[in-house]
């Protein structure tokens, strides 16, 4: 049955400014331009809030037009400070609008081993890194990465004190006992057995490419870096181009210049403990370097397991 249509109510000019304010509500939620819907702006702000509280927020940054979680104040993918930021830190607002960042304990556990030092208490080899998801207790099991050995916890020390247990966003250095201290190597990771960590050399990345002098072709050689971890790479494929919205502009581009966004694919000479961003973040930014310089930007969209070649 075809909908009736109500021609909608006249305002006065006093309420112009109102309805503008209703316009642009209207707008951003998609509206279907009836005008039946506009009759109770009220109540259409109302289920406009309800229905927006139940997505993500995230704002475009104006350089690569990645989509950021509200809550961050700087581009997780180039670094840079997001407008609004700059702004109140001109007017000296900013410690109003910073907000102390979440814990993922809820997570399984994932440990970036930074560095290899020797524990204070035990004296052994102990592996450091910040938590950045999940727990850690003294006598639980752990997976170490990329070597595959299940090793258990002896000791934990947080900021130089020991402890039992530590959660995500603390900076520990954990023993170990059951395994060999040389398998312990930076660009590690300690995780749950029960959910490794994904370990690869065939990549599928979402890039900006900064400025650069020679243009990236396909098989340009690079110095791959995530996390802890560096490693000899090459560019195995173009994808395409992508376009301020984010979306493909152009497929299988011969090159890549300056100030573009692109999806690209990489092989590592050696596998390296990775995780898609979109799962872990900290796990999921990359940065491609050449000569000394870093090239390109960029976070991991896609693993796409072990190149033989």
């Amino acid at each position: 049955m075809p909908r009736k249509v109500v021609s909608g109510p006249n305002y006065d000019d006093e309420y112009n400014d109102d309805y503008d304010e209703y316009d642009e509500d209207y707008d951003d939620y998609g509206g279907t331009g009836h005008s039946d819907d506009i009759q109770h702006p009220t109540k259409e702000k109302e289920s406009s809030k309800k229905s927006s509280s139940m997505v993500p927020v995230l704002w475009r940054c104006s350089m690569c037009m990645f989509d950021n979680h509200e809550s961050m104040v700087y581009c997780e993918m180039c670094g840079v400070f997001r407008e609004s930021f700059m702004k109140s830190a001109k007017d000296g607002s900013i410690k109003d609008s910073l907000q102390l960042p979440s814990r993922d304990v809820s997570k399984p556990l994932i440990l970036p081993i930074c560095d290899v030092i020797k524990s204070q208490s035990t004296g052994q080899l102990a592996a450091f890194g910040k938590l950045e998801t999940g727990a850690i207790r003294i006598g639980s099991k752990v997976l170490i990465s990329p070597c595959g050995e299940v090793a258990t916890v002896k000791s934990i020390e947080r900021d130089s004190n020991s402890c039992d247990i530590a959660r995500a966003g603390d900076n520990v250095a954990v023993s170990l006992q059951g395994i060999d201290g040389s398998k312990l190597i930076a660009g590690g990771i300690l995780c749950n057995p029960g959910f490794p960590v994904p370990v690869s050399n065939f990549l599928e990345l979402r890039v900006l490419v900064l400025d650069v002098t020679i243009p990236i072709l396909i098989g340009y050689q690079v110095e791959f870096h995530i996390h802890h971890v560096k490693e000899a790479a090459r560019v195995t494929k173009i994808v395409a181009l992508l376009d301020k919205a984010g979306k493909p502009s152009k497929t299988a581009p011969r090159f890549l210049k300056s100030k573009q966004n692109a999806v690209v694919q990489v092989t590592l000479d050696a596998p390296v403990c990775v995780e898609e961003f979109s799962k872990c973040r900290a796990l999921g930014r990359a940065f491609l370097r050449s000569c000394g310089s870093t090239i390109a930007v960029g976070v991991v969209t896609r693993i796409l397991g072990q190149d033989q070649n």
